[in-house]
């Protein structure tokens, strides 16, 4: 009898360290806090594992629904860590991609647990190098001056970061069918309340400006729309709405004059392609890069570097930006055209019933670089920005 016992108690233990093994065998990962950065050429995930114990997890991408021809990015070491991070580089740009996370696990039925497909499309029009707005916090620039074509609704960014529209901002209309680049604050296309809201506004009063009405609101909050890169979609630039947006006074201020660098240098005057105007320098640059002269100084002259066309694409290469001596627009009449540049920031930090934040340069260095305000009715360059996230 006792031995009998002996034998139901020992089935009943196999019996249930059976079924907790199968459980364990049986029981799927989850994925959570997933992330992906999505730039021209690479793609940055971050996810994390659910799951008990020591594995590795990896993510496939392909340019196949299938996933067939896939490749693994990330590491296959075992860890106990179960948040990861993979970048994908050497992508097409504007391209569909297709993606999915493999988790290995020896304890796993089949060894290995795949998630479901998605998907996401490479952007365009981006520098895919960092520059800090904060203290913690970076972005990517686009790779240029952005561009409206009123005929058509299209949005898109400047060929190169050197090209601007200059003179021909004057046939601006409801109906012109070339491109623009110098806008009114705030005239995204959004209807935010403001009499000027299209980008082809040429109104010289001031007040026709104020998003809601009100000369107390900015580019952001309950306006965001009106920013030119949260509303629309950039045809060049991923061609998806809310990618992009314009920089404030306090992040613009920062990346020209308080962010530290790996080389020290923030930005010099310059002549590219022999147009003027100004290079920002990511956090991560190099003096062996290039050598500058006169760097950190506002109130060099353009002619400080003169630099080539073919030397200017080995430093836009290594993630330089060039915003160019664009000029000034006023109603239809231009002015300042490769003397000054005038970049429109999203910010109002003065609250000034006629006058919203903005970046200005002389070629000449003699008004120097300073972030300032201006009337909101002057056409201004735009230059965007995307979140590092």
């Amino acid at each position: 009898m006792k031995n009998r016992y002996l034998i139901i108690t020992l089935l009943t233990s196999f019996f249930l360290v059976g079924c907790h093994k199968d459980d364990n065998l049986n029981t799927e990962p989850k994925i959570t806090k997933e992330t992906v950065d999505v730039l021209a050429t690479q793609a940055t995930f971050k996810w994390t594992v659910d799951w008990l114990g020591k594995f590795s997890s990896v993510v496939e991408v392909s340019e196949n629904a299938d996933m067939s021809a896939s490749r693994y990015y990330g590491s296959e070491a075992e860890t106990e860590n179960h948040d990861f991070t993979a970048m994908a580089t050497g992508l097409k740009e504007l391209t569909m991609y297709y993606y999915r996370y493999v988790v290995w696990n020896p304890n796993y039925v089949n060894n290995k647990f795949l998630t479901e497909v998605n998907s996401f499309k490479m952007c365009g029009g981006v520098i895919e190098s960092l520059f800090s707005v904060s203290a913690n916090e970076q972005v990517y620039f686009s790779n240029g001056n952005l561009q409206y074509q009123a005929s058509t609704g299209t949005w898109r960014f400047a060929d190169n970061q050197y090209d601007y529209i200059g003179e021909s901002n004057s046939n601006i209309s409801s109906s012109y069918s070339g491109w623009i680049d110098l806008f009114g604050w705030g005239t995204s296309g959004w209807n935010s309340g403001a009499n000027c809201y299209q980008p082809w506004s040429m109104s010289t009063s001031y007040s026709d400006y104020y998003p809601g009405g009100s000369y107390t609101n900015s580019l952001t909050g309950s306006y965001a729309n009106a920013d030119w890169g949260v509303y629309n979609a950039i045809s060049n630039g991923g061609d998806q709405a809310g990618l992009w947006r314009t920089l404030t006074y306090d992040e613009w201020a920062y990346v020209r004059n308080t962010r530290s660098t790996s080389s020290g240098i923030r930005y010099a005057m310059a002549c590219v392609n022999s147009q003027n105007g100004m290079i920002i320098l990511p956090d991560d640059w190099s003096v062996s890069y290039y050598s500058l002269n006169s760097t950190n100084n506002s109130s060099a002259s353009c002619t400080s570097n003169i630099i080539t066309a073919t030397q200017w694409a080995a430093l836009e290469q290594h993630g330089a930006v060039f915003l160019p001596a664009a000029g000034d627009r006023k109603g239809t009449s231009i002015k300042c055209v490769g003397s000054f540049g005038c970049y429109w920031l999203s910010s109002n930090h003065y609250g000034d019933a006629w006058l919203a934040d903005f970046v200005y340069f002389s070629y000449s260095g003699s008004d120097g670089v300073d972030e300032a305000l201006i009337s909101r009715d002057n056409g201004r360059s735009v230059r965007l920005v995307r979140d590092a996230r």
